[in-house]
């Protein structure tokens, strides 16, 4: 009678956490439905960066939103040469023992790297600018509380090679 019951329980738990899976989606793939046309289109490789919460030079304002979420404000700045840039602002603080990943020759930070504060936290420690030129990002930008750059223990990133630059409107962040 105990293997029956055992057996019992054994076949509930995992039917229940079978049933329950579907459920346990990530904040990256709520916002990918949000944005469910756009992400269909993205390379591959782009998508599963979103998915992971990375973000990377070449990325679209789409992929850094489903990576990492809504900035705290966005400023639109006009440079010397006319050009103008989106910088996205994200303020927090490293999170203990964070790693950055670099597949290949890609660098990217990861949204895992940082924990972040609401855009009124006096504790923040680090201030992220993603900055993009059209519809592209091309660089991002992390400086300390004193707004000195900080030496972060990852490489540049290079933009690739032919990436278009052109001037765009700024995207919808609706939602």
């Amino acid at each position: 009678m105990t293997k029956n019951r055992t057996d019992w329980l054994i076949i509930s738990s995992a039917l229940l956490l079978f049933v329950s899976l579907p459920g346990c989606d990530s904040t990256q793939m709520h916002r990918a439905r949000q944005y469910n046309q756009v992400f269909n289109d993205m390379p591959v490789d782009m998508q599963l960066s979103s998915l992971n919460g990375h973000v990377r030079e070449g990325d679209t304002p789409e992929a850094v939103y489903i990576a990492m979420g809504k900035p705290q404000s966005i400023e639109k700045i006009k440079k010397l040469d006319g050009v103008y840039e989106d910088h996205w602002i994200y303020l927090g603080n490293p999170a203990p023992e964070s790693q950055i990943l670099a597949p290949g020759n890609h660098h990217y930070i990861t949204v895992n790297d940082f924990v972040w504060s609401n855009p009124f936290d006096d504790e923040a420690t680090q201030r992220i600018a993603i900055v993009f030129k059209g519809d592209y990002l091309d660089r991002i930008e992390v400086e300390n509380d004193t707004g000195d750059p900080l030496n972060m223990a990852f490489p540049s990133i290079v933009l690739p090679e032919g990436q278009p630059a052109s001037i765009a409107n700024e995207p919808s962040l609706a939602n």
